[in-house]
């Protein structure tokens, strides 16, 4: 399962702010946090595969032929 990371490692991982993060998990486009008691934690490796995907998703511009 790897290593799960609290909000603020997801923060500093993405780039994102807390409500950004929130507003794209409400919109079924971040992955879901696991809750334990008051703490949400996110799985290292589904933030990884999102970012991946991400990646693999933009459009190349003129420069990446």
């Amino acid at each position: 399962m790897g290593q799960m990371l609290r909000l603020d490692a997801v923060k500093n991982k993405m780039g994102l702010s807390r409500s950004t993060i929130y507003n794209l998990i409400k919109n079924d486009k971040f992955p879901l946090p696991l809750k334990i008691g008051a703490a949400s934690l996110w799985s290292e490796s589904e933030i990884d595969d999102y970012l991946g995907a991400k990646l693999r998703g933009r459009k190349k511009t003129q420069n990446e032929n």
